[in-house]
């Protein structure tokens, strides 16, 4: 299990499609009935207290979308993103194993007002995390200061890139 900051809750899928979260915090069990494998569940990761990074997480069968909001840079930024693609892995695994699931991690990236050569660095790690773990990434919605980065980079002809999360999700079939 992850132990990312702000990571109170960790999802997983029973294989009767019910939903179990884990509270960290508490170390108590939820259970729902009322969420199948189609379904989205969302979750918000707000962190610590002026952290410069919103974090939120949309699950929908072997697609997870995480909406990145504010700054992706040097110190919290990228510890949080990296702590939440952890997350998102290690479900990923269990889903793996018991379905035969592969992820297929979008980042939304619509709402990052600014990404320093940290958040670059986070990008490619994560990329390479995803790759080791059978996952796909892929990023959605970048803004002309982000498009702009990856081209200088030459980041641009490692990610897959698309103009909205709906065409991410269809290419991830």
């Amino acid at each position: 299990m992850g132990t990312g900051q702000g990571s109170n809750f960790q999802v997983r899928l029973t294989p009767n499609a019910n939903v179990v979260l884990l509270d960290r915090a508490t170390d108590t069990l939820s259970h729902s009935s009322e969420y199948s494998t189609g379904a989205s569940i969302s979750r918000v990761n707000r962190g610590v207290t002026g952290m410069a990074l919103e974090i939120t997480e949309t699950l929908s069968g072997p697609v997870t979308v995480l909406g990145l909001k504010g700054r992706i840079t040097l110190g919290d930024g990228t510890q949080v993103l990296r702590n939440r693609v952890t997350l998102a892995l290690e479900n990923a695994k269990w889903h793996k194993e018991r379905w035969d699931w592969s992820l297929c991690l979008i980042l939304n990236l619509a709402q990052v007002d600014f990404m320093d050569s940290a958040g670059l660095g986070a990008l490619v790690g994560i990329y390479a995390t995803a790759r080791h773990h059978e996952a796909k990434m892929k990023l959605a919605n970048l803004t002309k200061m982000l498009q702009e980065q990856l081209i200088i980079t030459k980041l641009s002809t490692v990610f897959e890139v698309y103009n909205s999360v709906e065409e991410a999700k269809a290419s991830c079939k």
